[in-house]
């Protein structure tokens, strides 16, 4: 099998996420091919710049602003044929094609939602080869705006099963379609870690209870105001606080 796995940089984890995959693939099935192509940073630098460096430094200045602006994408339903992620998907149409065309991949997965504009262009307009499997991993523990783009996707690899009820009724995939997966990760987040050394790193007490809080990165998500919330509890000082943030 040939795999051709779609990303586009824009922080780090799209990326991380291809090439967990890929490594997982030429570990364990050693007769596959995969290769991870970015959409924008060798063809598209100007693009691959907005996306990612100026991106982060909106998020950085105006993070209220981009919270309400990524609230009102997720809430209101897209046209899946005509938005945001295929119009700037179909700027790496022709890199895209090469790659497809010189790779001749049997799936195609998309690790980011231009990717799976681009896609849902080329394969509404029967460009692609109707023998080429289309596959997307949403990346998050909610579906992103565009979500609807993938609708007519192979299947759709899925975080966790708890997010289909919303997938299903709110955006409209086939149960079918959704296959809870997890994310891919490196093998470094399975290797066993010393308890007692890793909470002497981190200055926590081992014997209290811990909650991990871990929400939408790069200034989307609230981590703060949950903090906050809980922080009035009575019983937040018997209790160890992790918050990661995700970029």
């Amino acid at each position: 099998m040939r795999l051709l796995i779609l990303t586009a940089t824009a922080g780090e984890g799209h990326n991380s996420l291809s090439y967990a995959l890929k490594n997982y693939i030429n570990e364990h099935h050693k007769d596959d091919e995969v290769l991870v192509y970015d959409l924008y940073k060798n063809d598209h630098k100007l693009f691959a710049w907005i996306i990612n460096d100026l991106h982060f430094w909106n998020l950085a200045h105006f993070p209220h602003l981009m919270r309400f602006q990524y609230k009102l994408s997720l809430e209101n339903k897209v046209d899946k044929n005509h938005n945001g992620s295929v119009t700037f998907g179909r700027l790496a149409k022709k890199g895209v094609l090469k790659q497809i065309n010189e790779f001749k991949p049997d799936a195609i997965i998309s690790m980011h939602t231009f990717a799976t504009g681009l896609l849902n262009y080329l394969q509404r307009k029967d460009i692609l080869d109707k023998k080429i499997k289309l596959f997307t991993v949403i990346p998050d523990y909610s579906p992103h705006p565009d979500t609807e783009t993938n609708l007519d996707f192979d299947y759709v690899f899925t975080p966790c099963k708890e997010v289909h009820p919303l997938l299903i009724n709110k955006k409209g995939f086939k149960e079918e379609q959704l296959i809870p997966t997890g994310l891919p990760v490196h093998p470094k987040f399975y290797e066993e870690v010393d308890k007692d050394a890793f909470a002497a790193e981190v200055n926590i007490d081992i014997n209290k209870f811990t909650l991990l809080i871990f929400t939408g990165g790069v200034g989307i998500g609230n981590n703060f105001k949950v903090f906050k919330a809980l922080s009035k509890a009575k019983t937040f000082k018997d209790i160890n606080v992790i918050i990661i943030m995700k970029c």
